[in-house]
């Protein structure tokens, strides 16, 4: 069962709930679960886990965007199975550029799909050459047409080869850098999608390069929207996006006073604790909510 009472004063009423339920399921039904003795078993069992998860309805939360009931979540799938886990992580990983976008019609062809677990989700941003420096991106998406031609390779990529839809992050206009960067949707089965090579760590997890040879997606693909830059499905978007955030009532109960109180005496010196009104008020200031 998760403990939650360190941050319990963060949760509502209804995360207690979810982390009971959740550890319930990953105690019964993941952790008898064997670890996948090859990649190939790998392969299979995420395709089964994925399934299973949208069956009991785990991915809902990432629908949601409650980013506190999926740490919930993925803390007891981890606890039970690192490949569940891994399975929800690339299955928000595909899907929040959906929700934080405009683009209605790439929501209504896979986020039910994704949610209920019958489409796997993958997340094509590192290369050979650009890991986490997106503005050297050398995958490109060309204008052609009413679309674009998809050309690059992405590496590390993981559900690469299962994955029903990857979101693939490639340079629309070098001169912009990283505001020169278009999010796509692509299907699996789009003509000049490959798999290069399946990539086998020590511990199973499917994992593989993939290749786009002018790969050519509709506009509506496009989850920024053409002549616009990509702020809006880009992975610091991602990361800064507005959490399901607890009332400022509960980050004053889970502070400590006496930890944090303002220790230093008039005419100490050497105090560890800054004195300053100015410092004290721009703390309680945080987070920001």
């Amino acid at each position: 069962m998760l403990d939650t009472a360190p941050v319990r004063a963060f949760l509502d009423d209804t995360h207690m709930t979810l982390a009971e339920r959740v550890s319930d399921f990953a105690t019964r039904l993941l952790a008898p679960l064997a670890e996948p003795k090859d990649d190939a078993a790998a392969r299979h069992q995420a395709r089964e886990l994925l399934a299973q998860l949208g069956t009991a309805g785990w991915f809902q939360p990432i629908r949601d965007q409650d980013w506190r009931a999926c740490c919930i979540v993925r803390e007891a799938l981890a606890a039970a199975s690192p490949l569940a886990d891994a399975v929800f992580a690339l299955q928000a990983l595909g899907v929040v550029p959906m929700l934080l976008s405009s683009n209605d019609t790439m929501r209504k062809r896979w986020l039910d799909a994704a949610i209920q677990g019958r489409a796997m989700a993958s997340f094509a941003m590192t290369e050979p050459e650009a890991g986490s420096d997106a503005a050297s991106l050398g995958a490109t998406a060309e204008p052609d047409g009413d679309g674009y031609l998809l050309s690059g390779t992405k590496t590390f990529i993981s559900n690469a080869g299962i994955a029903d839809f990857y979101t693939v992050f490639a340079t629309t206009d070098r001169a912009k850098k990283d505001k020169g960067i278009g999010c796509f949707v692509v299907p699996a089965d789009t003509p000049g999608v490959r798999l290069v090579r399946p990539l086998v760590l020590s511990s199973p997890h499917p994992l593989g390069e993939i290749a786009f040879q002018k790969a050519r997606v509709p506009a509506e693909c496009r989850l920024d929207g053409p002549g616009k830059d990509s702020s809006s499905a880009s992975p610091r978007s991602i990361a800064s996006a507005p959490p399901s955030a607890p009332p400022r009532a509960a980050w004053r109960r889970a502070r400590s006073p006496r930890r944090w109180r303002m220790r230093s005496r008039a005419g100490s010196s050497g105090s560890r604790w800054p004195t300053s009104s100015s410092f004290k008020r721009s703390w309680l200031a945080w987070p920001p909510i």
